[in-house]
C-alpha cells in the first residue's frame, strides 16, 4: 500500500486530471471564480497515492496581525476537502487525515485553523497531532418536497409578503446592481466590499437585486454545485424595506427547488444576530468541524479576539 502525500497542485505532471476530479467531487468552491475571488495565495492541494490522485482541498496563505497562518480561502466556509470515492472508505478516510495533518505540521507558519465541510466527522488525526478542534454550525435547508414558504418563520414569512406589498420586485442582476446592494453593508457595518474579488465570483455565481420603483435596495449572490446553493453574502439598504434581502433570499431557494437542487446552505455564522437570520429560514442546524493549533504563547491572544477555536 503505497503512502498517501498531499502534493500543490501546480506541482501535478497531470493538472488536467486533478481538474476534473474536483469538478465531479468538490463542489461549487472549486469553480475558477470562488477560487480567483479568494486572492492569489490560495493553493490548491491533492491528496496523492502513488501516480493516483484520491482527494483534494484548498487552503489560503494570510497574514493575521502580522503573524504567517494557514486558513480556509476567503469567501470559503471550509477547506472543500473532497475524495474520489473508493473501496474502504472509512480506511481511507483516516489515511488522507494523517496525510493532511502531516503536511500542515510541517508547514512554515504560526497559526493554522481550517474547517471542513459537514460530511467529514472525524478529525482524530489532528487531535492526535496536537490540534484542537472546535463545532461550528450551518444551516441547511433541504428541499423535501414540502412547500419552502411554510418553513420559514411566521415574522420572517410576514417581511417577505410585506415586500411584495411594498412594490418590492426581485429579479436577476449584473454586477453593478450586485456591487451597489452589497456596499449598504459595507457602509453600515464598517468594512471595505472587495469589488474586484466579487467580480471574480461572479463569473460562477448567480446574483439578485431587490428594487423600488427601478432603486437597488438590497442584493445578494449566491453559487451552486449539482446538489447545493450556498448563500454567500448580501447587503441591503437599512432605510428601505426590511423585507427586501429575505424576499431575494426565499426566490434564490424557490428557484433552486425548481432546478431540482437538494440543499440551500446559508454558508453559517457564529454571530448571534446572523444565526437568528438564518434560522428563520427553517433550515437544519448543521455542525462542522474546525482544526486549530498556535503557540502556547499566542492562543491566549487569539481566543480574547473571539477565535475559539484556540
Amino acid at each position: 500500500m503505497a503512502e498517501i502525500g498531499v502534493k500543490r497542485v501546480s506541482d501535478l505532471p497531470d493538472q488536467h486530471a486533478f481538474n476534473l476530479l474536483s469538478a465531479k467531487y468538490g463542489g461549487a468552491f472549486f469553480l475558477p471564480g470562488l477560487i480567483a475571488g479568494a486572492g492569489a495565495d490560495v493553493e490548491q492541494l491533492a491528496l496523492v497515492e502513488g501516480d493516483a490522485i484520491c482527494g483534494g482541498f484548498l487552503v489560503q496563505r494570510i497574514k493575521l496581525k502580522g503573524i504567517p497562518t494557514i486558513s480556509n480561502p476567503t469567501y470559503h466556509p471550509h477547506c472543500s476537502l473532497f475524495f474520489v470515492p473508493r473501496p474502504n472508505d472509512s480506511e481511507s478516510l483516516k489515511r488522507y487525515l494523517d496525510a493532511i495533518c502531516l503536511w500542515l505540521k510541517k508547514q512554515p507558519v504560526k497559526i493554522i485553523t481550517v474547517s471542513f465541510p459537514p460530511e467529514i466527522t472525524d478529525v482524530q488525526p489532528f487531535i492526535w497531532g496536537g490540534f484542537k478542534s472546535a463545532v461550528k454550525y450551518t444551516y441547511r435547508f433541504p428541499f423535501d418536497g414540502q412547500d419552502v414558504l411554510s418553513k420559514i418563520s411566521s415574522k420572517r414569512r410576514n417581511l417577505i409578503r410585506g415586500a411584495e406589498k411594498e412594490g418590492v420586485v426581485v429579479e436577476h442582476c449584473g454586477l453593478t446592481d450586485l456591487l451597489e446592494g452589497v456596499h449598504f453593508s459595507g457602509q453600515s457595518k464598517g468594512f471595505t466590499v472587495n469589488d474586484a474579488a466579487i467580480e471574480k465570483i461572479l463569473t460562477n455565481g448567480t446574483a439578485y437585486k431587490a428594487s423600488v420603483n427601478g432603486k437597488t435596495i438590497a442584493s445578494a449572490l449566491f453559487v451552486d454545485d449539482e446538489k447545493s446553493r450556498y448563500y454567500l453574502f448580501g447587503g441591503a439598504d437599512r432605510n428601505a424595506n426590511s423585507g427586501a434581502l429575505s424576499a431575494i433570499i426565499y426566490r434564490s431557494m424557490s428557484d433552486v427547488e425548481m432546478k431540482g437542487m437538494k440543499i440551500f446552505d446559508f454558508e453559517g455564522s457564529m454571530i448571534p444576530g446572523v444565526e437568528l437570520f438564518f434560522r428563520s429560514f427553517g433550515g437544519n442546524l448543521t455542525p462542522f468541524l474546525t482544526i486549530a493549533k498556535a503557540p502556547w504563547w499566542l492562543s491566549p491572544l487569539l481566543r480574547w479576539k473571539g477565535k475559539s477555536e484556540f
